[in-house]
């Protein structure tokens, strides 16, 4: 049967022919006089049940009614280059970001995380951040406020769960890898019943504590720490991250330090298994 669009009230005509007594040179000039298209199924005129070769050429001479033959050099460069880019990716097993932010789980954490830090944008943090350093004269750069997205530390994360942290990758234990919950089905949860924590994040110069609230939204870690230097911003991050933790199913373990990440006795974050430092300015 051969299905015909007709164009421009794109109206649908199907036309029912018996096989083999189709007369292919009259339906050709019919399109040609009428501007059909004609997208034809197999089982027209051949032996095999295939179309024949007249039906074929009408095909393709409403196909290229339709689209221009003509690509340019810088178009099929692009599509040379971006069908290699993808197929390293594969290889090297790269997220692909797409698919990930459609997850049920990370717009589930993106939600939850988007409702705790509502009340705190950027420009919050930069002002806090300007008035203390302004009154303690930190002309450092170092000390500029910024901030990482969700979306980098959900990648982040979610790559070192699926490939980068599975054991005896790279640098992760063989005995277990990072943030991987055990090879048994039953493994990742303990004695009561209850899902078991696994992995350590910590983020030097945690700021307003925003990082910490995603990260305990993308992953049940053990412990998540930050560590601020400016009171101000610390002050802040408590305040954030108390409200967070108040309803945060399930409970979260975020504690935030105040002092010099340099000093051990702040908090030991040399065996920690994520270690964020996000340094807007350097």
């Amino acid at each position: 049967f051969i299905r015909a669009f007709a164009h421009p009230n794109k109206m649908t005509t199907q036309l029912n022919f018996p096989p083999r007594t189709m007369d292919h040179d009259h339906l050709m000039a019919q399109a040609k006089e009428s501007s059909i298209q004609l997208a034809l199924v197999g089982g027209v005129g051949s032996d095999l049940g295939g179309a024949t070769k007249a039906s074929k050429a009408t095909f393709a001479d409403s196909k290229a009614r339709q689209k221009p033959a003509v690509v340019s050099i810088a178009e099929a460069r692009a599509q040379v280059i971006k069908k290699a880019e993808t197929k390293e990716s594969e290889a090297r097993g790269d997220l692909n970001l797409d698919d990930l932010f459609d997850r049920p789980e990370i717009k589930a954490a993106r939600e939850s995380y988007e409702k705790a830090v509502q009340m705190y944008p950027p420009d919050v943090g930069k002002r806090v951040s300007r008035r203390e350093r302004d009154e303690i004269d930190a002309k450092d750069a170092n000390f500029a406020y910024g901030e990482v997205s969700f979306e980098a530390l959900a990648a982040v994360i979610t790559k070192i769960k699926e490939k980068l942290g599975k054991p005896s990758e790279g640098s992760s234990p063989p005995e277990r890898g990072i943030l991987q919950s055990g090879e048994q089905e039953d493994d990742s949860l303990g004695e009561d019943g209850v899902e078991k924590c696994y992995g350590c994040f910590i983020d030097l110069g945690s700021g307003m504590g925003k990082a910490l609230i995603a990260a305990s939204t993308l992953h049940l870690f053990e412990s998540v720490s930050g560590i601020e230097l400016l009171e101000g911003l610390y002050n802040t991050s408590v305040e954030v991250t108390d409200k967070y933790k108040a309803s945060a199913q399930p409970p979260s373990a975020i504690e935030v330090h105040h002092g010099d990440l340099l000093e051990p006795e702040v908090a030991d974050w040399a065996a920690a298994d994520i270690v964020l430092c996000n340094c807007a300015c350097f």
